[in-house]
């Protein structure tokens, strides 16, 4: 079965963002990371729950409802996957603990 261009690419930025060695160094790189960071912030609220909290209360408080995901899709280890199932279940079962507005 052919692909289309779209899944391609999709794959292609599937496999760079799981590829350590790409990820820092794209991190370190002046050049690269400030413009693939604007291209993921229309779909990245932050790189952290506390950034991500910040923007979902500006987005509110200018009549937007929104939606916040944990995402942990590049995670490789078990404590790592049971830290995260904990923060997750946390949001789950005590929404308010979050403080969005």
């Amino acid at each position: 079965m052919m692909k289309t261009p779209e899944v391609q690419v999709a794959q292609a930025l599937k496999s760079v963002a799981r590829n350590e060695h790409i990820k820092s160094y794209i991190q370190q790189s002046n050049e690269l990371y400030p413009l693939l960071l604007k291209a993921a912030k229309r779909f990245v609220t932050g790189e952290n729950k506390q950034e991500g909290i910040e923007i979902a209360n500006e987005l509110i408080s200018k009549g937007y409802f929104i939606s916040l995901e944990y995402i942990g899709e590049n995670i490789t280890d078990s404590k790592t996957h049971l830290w995260l199932l904990c923060i997750f279940l946390n949001l789950l079962y005590f929404p308010l603990c979050i403080q969005v507005k």
